[in-house]
């Protein structure tokens, strides 16, 4: 169903932008009972999606919907300070509260812009929420050590993989960033590339629990099958969500170890 979502980019576009980073379109069409729906396209890549109207304006749909890895690690942790390290349309403060603080790191100024206009979700949320536009790793290291309950990694569905992020040391130093019981969690659903066998030999290098949740998607509902990844020391929090939700699993044995002096996509491409 990926691909489907990838090439399929039905409905009228009612904005198109570029940037250095890239080219956008926000489209909308029209989802199950005829409820709009807004969806940003990044490059040819489904980047989020909105009902626009309706009781379910505010359910979280696409890769981050109920049913995801992403849902159950807010379930189960009720983290009350968030780091994001990539916005789209905003949809993971969707799962934010009043006592819920994000940062929201997106490196395309330009995002922000988008998200904040053609898309209601940061402006309805009740949680407090700060934008902090740059490379995602470079401004979490003036972050407070200890300062976060999750981080959220959500920039690898694209063509282009942010290789700099998945490294041994881009880990070690978002562990510095993470409360006593924090967790790291990584969206990696891409039909190119499979970041599975990094991220299980960095978790394994660093002596970090690791599981992956694949998701069951509903495309009539606007649900996409999503693959969502958690790091972390918690052995709590890994025991609660392989007991209290489906999907979760031990990675399959491979590792291919990523380190800031050497990445080699094509170890993992599809």
């Amino acid at each position: 169903s990926y691909i489907v979502h990838e090439t399929t980019l039905t409905g009228g576009a009612i904005y198109q932008q570029r940037s250095f980073y890239g080219s956008y379109t926000v489209r909308e069409t029209s989802g199950p009972e005829q409820m709009p729906v807004r969806r940003l396209v990044a490059g040819t890549h489904v980047h989020g999606e909105q009902f626009m109207a309706g009781p379910r304006q505010h359910d979280p749909i696409a890769y981050y919907h109920t049913d995801t890895g992403l849902a159950h690690v807010f379930e189960s942790m009720q983290p009350r300070r968030v780091a994001a390290v990539g916005l789209s349309a905003g949809s993971v403060v969707e799962y934010g509260n009043a006592d819920t603080h994000f940062d929201i790191y997106e490196l395309d100024p330009l995002v922000v812009d988008i998200a904040s206009r053609w898309f209601t979700i940061l402006a309805d949320s009740p949680s407090s929420i700060r934008y902090i536009v740059g490379d995602g790793r470079l401004m979490l290291r003036q972050a407070t050590p200890a300062g976060y309950d999750l981080v959220i990694l959500d920039a690898f569905t694209s063509g282009s993989i942010p290789t700099h992020l998945v490294t041994v040391e881009a880990v070690t130093e978002m562990v510095t960033r993470l409360s006593s019981e924090g967790a790291i969690l990584y969206h990696i659903s891409n039909h190119h590339v499979d970041l599975l066998p990094v991220l299980n030999a960095i978790a394994n290098q660093l002596n970090l629990g690791i599981l992956v949740n694949q998701s069951v998607g509903d495309d009539r509902l606007h649900k996409y099958t999503a693959t969502w990844v958690v790091m972390t020391a918690n052995q709590t929090l890994l025991a609660r969500l392989k007991n209290d939700f489906s999907n979760w699993d031990t990675p399959p044995p491979t590792m291919v170890l990523w380190r800031d002096e050497f990445s080699n996509i094509w170890s993992v491409i599809r």
